[in-house]
């Protein structure tokens, strides 16, 4: 279960190290592979409006999760969009980096401090709604 894997991965790591592996390194390598190579690939060939479709697809498809596909096919798009319009694929790979990093954030600030009990909290980015668990006190002794 990815969201197992996800908790059992952010409760072990430091939040620091966590906005690097999660958020940083991703947005580095994605952004210059999808906006920069494969992007600027298109273009010659196929014009800047095909670029910017045919990565964005490509993105989308890449991240193998169906859920998100339509939510990160519209981000892809967008970041397709300004690295269109700038030539330049930093802009991109800041947003893509704070697109990141909600799932990071969103993490540790529905974290409790202590406990084995899991509370349902709802976090929403990229235009999806995700559920994740609030670790506090249980109030049952067993």
């Amino acid at each position: 279960n990815d969201m197992v894997f996800l908790e059992n991965f952010f409760s072990n790591v430091d939040p620091a190290v966590a906005l690097i592996i999660v958020a940083l390194i991703p947005a580095v390598c994605e952004e210059l592979l999808f906006r920069g190579y494969i992007f600027n690939s298109f273009v010659g060939k196929r014009g800047k409006v095909a670029a910017v479709i045919l990565s964005s697809v490509l993105f989308s498809l890449l991240h193998f999760d169906a859920f998100k596909t339509v939510p990160l096919l519209i981000m892809a798009l967008a970041f397709g969009y300004i690295t269109a319009k700038t030539d330049s694929v930093l802009i991109p790979m800041i947003f893509h980096f704070i697109n990141n990093s909600m799932s990071v954030i969103s993490f540790y600030a529905t974290r409790g401090k202590s406990g084995n009990s899991r509370k349902e909290s709802d976090v929403k980015f990229e235009n999806v709604e995700y559920k994740w668990f609030k670790h506090g006190k249980s109030n049952k002794h067993e």
